[in-house]
């Protein structure tokens, strides 16, 4: 801790932000402190050190983008999703993580893109597109 420069803390990644501040070149990383004591206060700055490979014992949190259902798209046992992105749809290839209720947990999107969940059967990559309700 930046207040007390002499103790040191273990600890493990338990958050990253999915955004980096582009003016500051930083991205927020939380740390769960595995060895608290007394002198650690709520939102006390730190200087940290991560060290690679060191996370055998850390519980893992499955990370990835929620697609519906009808947004996931297979072609020759390649599961992809078409987005829609400056009135184009634009394929992008996932791997699924895992099934839930109504959907897929897949990597390979960043999440906040317009997966396209109503189009014609064959709406190919790069195919213009309008969207109901957008001029």
């Amino acid at each position: 801790m930046d207040a007390f420069p002499d103790r040191k803390y273990k600890g493990v990644i338990a958050e990253i932000s999915p955004e980096a501040n582009r003016q500051k070149a930083t991205v927020q990383v939380k740390v769960q402190i595995q060895n608290p004591d007394e002198f650690l206060r709520p939102e006390m700055n730190a200087t940290v050190q991560f060290l690679a490979g060191e996370d055998k014992g850390a519980s893992r949190k499955q990370v990835g983008a929620f697609v519906p259902t009808a947004g996931l798209r297979d072609k020759d046992g390649a599961k992809f999703v078409l987005i829609a992105f400056n009135g184009k749809a634009l394929r992008r290839g996932v791997h699924v993580l895992s099934q839930r209720s109504g959907g897929y947990l897949v990597d390979g999107l960043v999440g906040g893109e317009n997966v396209i969940t109503a189009a014609p059967a064959g709406l190919q990559d790069g195919q213009k597109i309008r969207i109901k309700g957008q001029s």
